[in-house]
């Protein structure tokens, strides 16, 4: 394992995938060089088009790697078995109109019917509007010449390539710099916001771990920045990805540590009480003053704790600390316990 990563400078590991884009943050306080090649092994592509992008998600955070840090190829390594499904495929490139999932990839493809060939990828040319921070469908049908000419009459837009690989067809990277993402779903999915017949049975995820790794090995895979997510919401055998995602980690011998904010930020909303607690801080001291909880109980010290843990290193102040909650029952032992994620966007300081 260790020659695969021993072009590795920065590596993380984080638990939701938008917290990629923290990972890429702290490496911008290092340097300014960032490799123009994004690898995400994963479920879902993560990018969202033709829609307006404001707010960091766990489906949208690549539109936010394209637009900050000058990414403009994009490979996102599926399953294998996924590629098999009609749905999927049509989820990807077929008419935007029958769709029931996500933004279809509409394009290049809608008048060809694709078959999966182990040879080789299937790619997008999209464009990307840097100043709405959207991946552009709509142009991608056109001849070479018209899209060029589409591009040309705006400033804000720019060429992408976007690969939708497997294991198998991902291509060659010997001697390439590249950015590698991996999703804990890769390996053993839950099926949330998935395909049905999503076939990795998560009881052989080491024997999955092993073609993920012979994959990096075979087409020369070196990440220089390495980026690593659980995904619990999304993932099975969260236990063993952890300690998988570790052993990787270990073997980074060369890599710099930085010092990361982790932030949850994609949250299903309608599952989840939003409360907001206003408190000062003054050195290791908190004290609230005010909780607004929509009519529910809140241990003022489980929330004390959360923020003692991911915002220790604030400055003296007085903040707002919005957050979701909600109580959950352990199936095996019927134990109840709180699951609280915090929000980004309300952070503030008064």
């Amino acid at each position: 394992m260790q020659n695969i990563f021993d072009k590795t400078k920065f590596v993380d590991i984080c638990n939701y995938h938008n917290q990629t884009i923290d990972f890429l943050k702290e490496i911008k306080k290092q340097t300014d060089y960032f490799p123009k090649k994004l690898i995400n092994f994963d479920m879902h592509s993560d990018i969202r088009c033709n829609y307006e992008e404001e707010f960091i998600c766990v489906y949208n955070w690549v539109n936010f790697a394209f637009k900050n840090y000058g990414i403009n190829e994009y490979y996102c390594v599926f399953p294998k078995s996924i590629f098999k499904n009609k749905d999927f495929i049509n989820c990807l490139f077929g008419d935007v109109a029958n769709l029931s999932k996500r933004r279809a990839f509409y394009g290049n493809y809608t008048k060809k019917k694709y078959k999966y060939s182990d040879n080789s990828p299937l790619i997008q040319n999209l464009i990307f509007d840097k100043e709405k921070n959207q991946f552009l469908t709509e142009y991608s049908c056109l001849s070479e010449e018209d899209f060029l000419k589409k591009i040309s009459e705006n400033k804000n837009y720019t060429p992408v390539k976007v690969y939708f690989c497997t294991e198998n067809n991902i291509p060659n990277f010997k001697d390439e710099d590249v950015i590698v993402s991996v999703d804990g779903d890769y390996f053993a999915n839950n099926g949330y916001d998935t395909f049905d017949d999503f076939s990795y049975n998560p009881e052989n995820i080491e024997n999955d771990f092993t073609k993920f790794l012979n994959c990096l090995k075979e087409k020369h895979i070196k990440p220089l920045y390495l980026s690593l997510c659980i995904s619990p919401n999304y993932s099975l055998k969260t236990d063993e990805i952890s300690d998988f995602f570790a052993q990787i980690k270990n073997h980074c011998t060369n890599s710099s540590n930085l010092k990361f904010k982790h932030i949850h930020t994609d949250v299903r909303y309608d599952d989840y009480d939003y409360c907001v607690v206003f408190f000062d801080k003054t050195g290791s001291e908190y004290s609230f003053f005010d909780v607004s909880n929509n009519g529910r109980e809140i241990d003022k010290n489980f929330a004390l704790n959360i923020i003692k843990e991911k915002y220790n290193d604030m400055e003296d102040g007085t903040y707002l600390f919005s957050f979701y909650v909600k109580d959950c029952t352990n199936p095996d032992t019927g134990e109840t316990y709180i699951k609280l994620y915090p929000d980004e966007y309300f952070i503030d300081t008064y």
